[in-house]
Parts: structure tokens; C-alpha cells; sequence
């Protein structure tokens, strides 16, 4: 008597296919500058609508606030397209977004460059971007 082996037999899957990290690290710092130009806009009109003496102090701190959240979003957006290595991904937008702004930044003003304040924001951005990039693999 031959025993009939019938086990299921799994569905095809296609391979997994895994672009290269940096094309995800653009992907998320183009987001991360989107959304850096929306919160521009968005701090320029409420800055020419209010009269307030407390926006005009605190609008260095808002506009770090509104960097921080821009690679935030960059970062979980790419980690999240990648499905794995986010800490690396998230670390390279906020690299990749500090570099961007500082070149434009570089090449629209004629203020002398100063390395302690682009060493931290360097710093906050890639441990923000890292943060970001957990949270992106996680969703």
C-alpha cells in the first residue's frame, strides 16, 4: 500500500527585493525639505498676520521645532518604504537634510559659516532622524 503524502504546498512568493539605503535616504530628505518649505510658509504667514512680540522671540526655537519635525517625518517615511535598517536610514535623512540646508543656506547668505552650531544641529537632526527611522520600521 503507497501512503498518499499530501502536504499544502506553499504559495510562490516573490523575492524580497531591496533597493540600495541611499535611494531611500533621498527619498526621505526630499520629504523632510516638503515639509521644512510647508512649515516656512506656514511661519511666515502667521508671522505677517500676528503683531506678537512673543512670536518674533521664540521664532528660532519654532523654526528648529519645525526642522526637527520635518526629519522626523523624512526619516519614518524612508524607514518605513525600507522595511528594515532604520536606525541607518533615519541617521542619513537628518545628515543628508543638515547638508542640504547648509549648502543653501551658504549660497543664499553671506554669513560667515560657524562650526559649533552646525555641529549640533548636525548632532540633534541625526539623533532625531535616528528616532524618526525606529519608529518608521516599527508602523
Amino acid at each position: 500500500m503507497v501512503k498518499d503524502d499530501r502536504r499544502p504546498r506553499r504559495a510562490y512568493q516573490e523575492p524580497v527585493h531591496y533597493d540600495h539605503p541611499i535611494l531611500y535616504i533621498v527619498k526621505g530628505t526630499a520629504l523632510s525639505v516638503v515639509v521644512s518649505l510647508v512649515f516656512s510658509v506656514f511661519l511666515a504667514v502667521i508671522s505677517l498676520v500676528t503683531d506678537l512680540a512673543s512670536v518674533e522671540r521664540y521664532m528660532s526655537y519654532i523654526i528648529l521645532g519645525a526642522a526637527l519635525c520635518s526629519v522626523f517625518i523624512g526619516s519614518a517615511y524612508a524607514a518605513q518604504q525600507a522595511k528594515s535598517q532604520g536606525i541607518l536610514i533615519g541617521a542619513g535623512v537628518g545628515i543628508a537634510y543638515v547638508l542640504a540646508v547648509a549648502l543653501f543656506n551658504m549660497h543664499l547668505s553671506a554669513d560667515t559659516f560657524n562650526l559649533l552650531m552646525f555641529s549640533k544641529k548636525m548632532a540633534i537632526t541625526t539623533v532625531t532622524g535616528a528616532i524618526g527611522g525606529m519608529v518608521g520600521v516599527n508602523l
